[in-house]
């Protein structure tokens, strides 16, 4: 609601389907709020978190938002990025 409210968007019930070509316009809003933390709990929401985390990356087969994207940043700057002949061409015909 204070996406739709405050940031121009659309409620959820009018906005168009973000992977269905439905024909309406997504209309999508967007409201950031921004805390600090420290303030309501001092370091018990450091501590939570830390512990979420820890019970996350500890389950076999989970991982956190970004992690695969991390990992690959972290290998493809160490052993780098293979691409095929045509491409390689193609790009360096753009140079």
């Amino acid at each position: 609601m204070l996406c739709a409210a405050l940031g121009g968007g659309k409620l959820g019930m009018d906005q168009g389907s973000f992977t269905d070509n439905d024909g309406k316009h997504i209309d999508n809003g967007q409201f950031f709020v921004a805390f600090d933390s420290g303030k309501f709990s001092g370091e018990t929401f450091d501590r939570t978190i830390t512990a979420l985390i820890a019970s996350i990356t500890e389950q076999e087969g989970a991982r956190l938002p970004n992690a695969r994207r991390d990992a690959n940043k972290v290998y493809f700057a160490k052993h780098g990025l293979s691409i095929g002949t045509a491409l390689y061409e193609a790009l360096k015909g753009l140079a």
